[in-house]
């Protein structure tokens, strides 16, 4: 796992390989089908309630997750970004919750389907209190959930779909 330490919080970055994200993929927009979702940070974006049902693949993904970071997965949603959509700056730890960690994989990403941004503040200006890593297909971010981010529009013509998640 490579870490980073941005401004005294550690964010790792990893690789998940042994997930069929198709098989995922395919659940998120049956699901999207059926469920209008609800709005947090996403503008343009469906944004799904939070996972409670029982999908093999999407439970062997939760598992992974657990597994990579030795912490049970609390909170599991999934993220369909259509072109022109984005997430705004935001952080996971809120209304009284106070979570250890959260994290994002990327289930279908590629260049210009906006890169995840983290911040250091909400008044940060500069280079030195933002840093930008790509949204690709296959990563996983793992971060305090008290750190500002966010993911930039989709300039492509195709979805981005990512799955998030809290300790």
């Amino acid at each position: 796992m490579k870490e980073y330490n941005l401004w005294g919080n550690i964010l790792y970055e990893d690789i998940i390989n042994n997930i069929d994200f198709q098989s995922v993929i395919d659940y998120a927009y049956d699901w999207k089908s059926r469920s209008p979702g609800i709005e947090i940070s996403n503008k343009g974006g469906w944004h799904s309630n939070y996972y409670d049902d029982n999908h093999d693949e999407v439970d062997k993904l939760i598992t992974t997750i657990s597994e990579k970071t030795n912490l049970p997965v609390k909170l599991f949603w999934i993220n369909i970004n259509p072109p022109g959509s984005s997430n705004v700056i935001h952080l996971h730890s809120h209304d009284g919750v106070g979570y250890v960690g959260s994290g994002v994989v990327y289930l279908r990403a590629k260049p210009g389907m906006g890169d995840i941004v983290f911040l250091k503040s909400a008044t940060t200006g500069g280079r030195e209190g933002y840093k930008k890593l790509s949204s690709e297909t296959g990563k996983i971010y793992i971060f305090p959930s008290t750190m500002l981010h966010g993911v930039g529009k989709n300039r492509t013509d195709e979805d981005r779909i990512s799955v998030s998640f809290n300790f």
